[in-house]
């Protein structure tokens, strides 16, 4: 994506994160749980070294990052009462105002990244205990992933005939996300995996955040409208799971056997 759409996106999602952190206090979250709990802010900023266990969430300590909070928390002490869209305008852009130094850092760092190539599209993996733990990104930028369904099913179809092959042992696939209550990437799996759905707990990272990322890598500001009206996030983050075969045979039934005679066709 752009530099300028990935500051546009930046700049907007951390003034949509400042806003629910003051919504959160409001109802009674301390400050440090709000703040490095829910939202993500930490990793967004050149302050970030890449290890997981290197994160305020995980108990690390960041003077730097302290140092932050303090500046933050003042603010929020200056603008107490109710999160409504008014109040928080100038704590929004008071708080962006602290924090760009180091998120525009990250944005360059980032910049000179070069992309890996995936091999199953916008489907990423892990194996976690027992379970074939998937992952989801958009890799069709600025399309949509579900401009073209049978193209999606049949990398996901792949990664799940290629972990079998590799880890005959795993029987079981799962994924935690927004996206397990958003209909077209639900039509991708059988309707165990929707029944089996569980709502998770607060997350801070893409699985419940990456609602607010549009097609284009830009911010959605239609969700973020919804979120900043009700407080409550337009998708739910949680767990949904069922047995790679029975995904296999889901896939091969619904989409495989129907691209393969449209491919024919041609």
């Amino acid at each position: 994506m752009s530099l300028k759409i990935q500051k546009h996106y930046v700049t907007e999602i951390v003034k949509l994160k400042l806003w629910y952190v003051k919504w959160l206090l409001y109802f009674g979250v301390n400050f440090e749980d709000a703040i490095q709990r829910h939202v993500d802010i930490y990793r967004m900023t050149s302050l970030y070294d890449g290890s997981k266990s290197h994160q305020p969430i995980t108990g690390w300590s960041d003077p730097s990052w302290e140092k932050i909070l303090i500046k933050l928390r003042r603010i929020y002490d200056k603008y107490s009462g109710h999160p409504a869209l008014e109040s928080t305008l100038k704590l929004e852009e008071e708080g962006l105002s602290i924090l760009w130094p180091y998120l525009e850092k990250r944005i360059k760092m980032e910049a000179k990244i070069i992309p890996e190539k995936k091999p199953y599209g916008c489907f990423g993996y892990e194996y976690q205990r027992d379970y074939l733990h998937l992952h989801f990104s958009n890799a069709v930028r600025p399309n949509s992933p579900f401009s073209d369904m049978f193209t999606l099913a049949e990398s996901l179809y792949k990664l799940v005939i290629d972990s079998k092959e590799r880890r005959p042992e795993i029987k079981r696939v799962n994924m935690t996300s927004w996206l397990n209550t958003f209909s077209p990437f639900l039509s991708l799996f059988p309707p165990t995996w929707g029944n089996s759905r569980k709502p998770l707990g607060p997350d801070s990272g893409d699985g419940a955040w990456g609602q607010f990322i549009d097609r284009t890598g830009d911010f959605h500001s239609h969700n973020a409208t919804i979120f900043r009206k009700t407080g409550q996030f337009p998708y739910v983050y949680s767990l949904c799971g069922c047995s790679i075969n029975e995904l296999i045979k889901y896939l091969r039934e619904k989409y495989i056997k129907e691209k393969n005679g449209r491919d024919k066709k041609r």
